[in-house]
């Protein structure tokens, strides 16, 4: 009895010996918690969109799995802390780099540059203008990065890159002051030249020299207006060109002077008449009718000529015939 007693004590306590694996699950355990650590960190990196969080979550169950397998065919302790180790290792390693957003920012930020590049480049654009039009792709290129940063898709990124770059390039470049500064000068030179062709005391000569005048000036101002750099100066050079084109002279002198030689031909004939004792005052009263009709006929035909040349002659002609009225008593 006592034999069997023993025996069965035996086979009990042999069956209650704990053959429960810990090592194992315990490391197994432990790699599911690694990759869901590393999942979490996926999900909240807002630099990754939707296919690269599909991929990094891919690499962390393809290394979570192998590491288990690992686990799995160990058959040591040391064995099993090897490839929990190892596979902890590589799920840490799974990359979680965002590419797509900040690859789309960095050509936003080179279209920008080069937009921005343009802009000082080019000598139309004041001051004030560059500013506006710098500001304007500034403005354009945070808007774009902004909407790659809130993108959840590659193709949004995509579509946000695309519009962006799209409304940088479309930020106006157009320049505005110093084309209507120049504008300005050539309607103040066009109404001066108008002027001097309906300037009928002009000759051709001086109004070729009127208009020759009026062409330099508003070549200066215009050459000023180009090399301003703000608002201001192309205002000073348009205000300055504008008042240099109305200072241009456009006074007669050729008819005037020869119209002024008929009167003085004119004045000394009808003294020579006053003085002439051997005249009746019906005489110079004729002579000196005969002196105003020719000095009239005269100063008309200057006032009529176009050019020097024709004024010359009218003036000859008129002191002739005022030279020929006959004063024979």
């Amino acid at each position: 009895a006592e034999v069997a007693a023993a025996q069965a004590a035996g086979e009990t306590a042999i069956g209650n010996v704990d053959q429960t694996g810990v090592t194992k699950p315990t490391a197994s355990a432990a790699i599911d918690s690694a990759a869901e650590a590393a999942k979490a960190a996926v999900a909240g990196n807002a630099e990754l969109t939707a296919e690269e969080r599909a991929t990094a979550n891919a690499g962390i169950d393809a290394a979570a799995q192998t590491a288990k397998e690992g686990i799995t065919n160990a058959t040591t302790d040391a064995e099993v802390a090897a490839a929990q180790a190892a596979g902890e290792a590589a799920i840490g390693n799974v990359d979680q780099t965002g590419v797509t957003k900040p690859t789309a920012s960095a050509v936003i930020d080179s279209a920008a540059e080069a937009a921005k590049a343009a802009v000082a480049g080019n000598a139309e654009l004041t001051v004030e203008e560059k500013a506006t039009a710098n500001a304007g792709i500034d403005a354009a290129a945070q808007t774009a990065k902004a909407a790659i940063a809130n993108a959840i898709t590659d193709a949004e990124v995509a579509a946000a890159q695309a519009a962006g770059e799209a409304a940088i390039s479309n930020v106006d470049q157009t320049e505005v002051t110093k084309p209507t500064a120049s504008a300005a000068i050539d309607s103040a030179a066009e109404a001066a030249k108008a002027a001097v062709a309906g300037n009928a005391g002009l000759t051709a000569e001086e109004k070729a020299t009127a208009n020759a005048g009026i062409d330099a000036v508003a070549q200066t101002a215009k050459e000023a207006i180009t090399s301003a750099t703000t608002d201001a100066e192309v205002a000073a050079a348009q205000a300055a060109g504008e008042a240099a084109i109305s200072n241009v002279d456009q006074t007669g002198v050729t008819k005037p002077t020869a119209s002024a030689a008929i009167d003085s031909a004119a004045e000394t004939a009808k003294a020579a008449v006053a003085g002439n004792a051997g005249l009746t005052a019906e005489e110079k009263a004729t002579a000196t009718a005969a002196i105003d009709a020719a000095a009239q006929t005269a100063k008309e035909a200057i006032a009529s000529a176009t050019t020097d040349t024709e004024v010359a002659a009218a003036q000859a002609a008129g002191e002739t015939a005022i030279g020929n009225v006959d004063q024979t008593g």
